[in-house]
């Protein structure tokens, strides 16, 4: 089994207690290599993800990671808990060895608390990615270009053909879409490549990559959210019952002081066992202040307008905005010199 993490210092810690928690519940594979995209991870941190590797007799590959803008040949927008770090999951073809065809990539916020031998073992010979279809999808998908029922995934797990990425060129793809956006895609890397690959996704079960989302709504307002029905209902329950991959997948995290969300316990059980069980919590730090509450334009203008003229209002300015937006794209792709369909990869390759 092959797994991929992307650190720097700052998370090198929970990465750890990640891979811990990976190796605790998969005693029974033959082999876990784990490569691990690195910046300025310090040595003692180094040597603790050694200890936590030679005492499980499993193998660590740590690799220098390359300047995720350098690559892309653009700067990038980051949001507040995201790491210009997880933008070098997209460039996994060209900094892994060419000898791996296929690698499971998973966030640093992460607990496995189940064996992952099933998910490692699903067929890929026809797609590109697998992972579990984001709860909060419906305004990024028509800002990527993406229809309705287009896949959508959350890319904090994700099952790599990395042997497809690079027989396709799928790096190509991922830089041009950026570089279409200016660097500011909606959910930076997540958005660039469900952007990319949505019709070349394989859906995994939701207990892979079970987040705060799936936590905390039931079935039915999960259909509202997906907006249609993505897992049958007995696919959700099971997730719920017995998850294998905890996501704490928001800006609140286990490792801070006040955490109050689920699954805190799971988290603090493998730290406590790790050498970082000494470690404090950390204060969560506000890198952005919060906005202003604005007043919607169905507010100002409820009060002059009738209910049915004001609906009528919204979807015109709604396809207004949307049009905008794609005429602004079109003029970014000519002026790059980039093929307008050729950045999306829409088109089928089955063979």
């Amino acid at each position: 089994m092959n797994i991929l993490y992307s650190s720097d210092d700052n998370y090198a810690e929970f990465t750890g207690i990640s891979m811990l928690s990976l190796f605790e519940n998969n005693k029974d594979a033959k082999e876990i290599h784990v490569y691990l995209l690195e910046s300025g991870i310090s040595e003692e941190n180094k040597e603790k993800l050694l200890k936590i590797t030679q005492l499980y007799e499993r193998k660590i590959h740590m690799i220098q990671m390359l300047d995720a803008e350098e690559m892309a040949g653009t700067s990038l927008f980051i949001s507040n808990h995201v790491s210009l770090s997880s933008f070098s999951r997209l460039f996994a073809a060209r900094l892994l060895p060419d000898t791996i065809d296929k690698i499971l990539y998973l966030d640093s916020d992460i607990i496995i608390q189940g064996s992952l031998k099933q998910f490692w073992e699903s067929d890929m010979k026809k797609f590109m990615v697998s992972g579990v279809h984001s709860v909060y999808s419906q305004n990024t998908n028509r800002a990527i270009m993406l229809k309705n029922r287009d896949a959508y995934v959350n890319a904090g797990v994700l099952l790599i053909n990395l042997k497809r990425w690079r027989d396709w060129q799928v790096e190509k793809k991922f830089i041009d879409f950026a570089r279409v956006f200016n660097g500011k895609v909606p959910v930076e890397d997540q958005g660039i490549l469900n952007g990319v690959l949505c019709k070349h996704i394989k859906l995994a079960h939701p207990k892979y990559n079970y987040t705060p989302a799936y936590h905390e709504n039931d079935y039915k307002n999960l259909k509202k959210l997906w907006n249609r029905e993505v897992y049958v209902e007995e696919i959700v329950a099971e997730a719920k019952e017995n998850p294998v991959v905890l996501h704490y997948a928001s800006e609140d995290k286990p490792w801070q002081t006040g955490y109050n969300g689920p699954y805190k316990n799971e988290f603090l059980h493998y730290k406590d066992i790790s050498p970082w069980a000494a470690a404090e919590l950390r204060a969560k730090i506000l890198t952005r202040p919060p906005s202003p509450p604005k007043k919607s334009l169905k507010a100002r203008v409820r009060c002059i307008l009738p209910q049915i003229l004001l609906v009528g209002l919204q979807v015109v300015m709604h396809q207004y905005r949307y049009y905008l937006h794609v005429r602004k794209l079109k003029k970014n792709a000519k002026a790059k010199g980039i093929s307008w369909k050729s950045w999306m990869f829409r088109e089928s390759i089955d063979e």
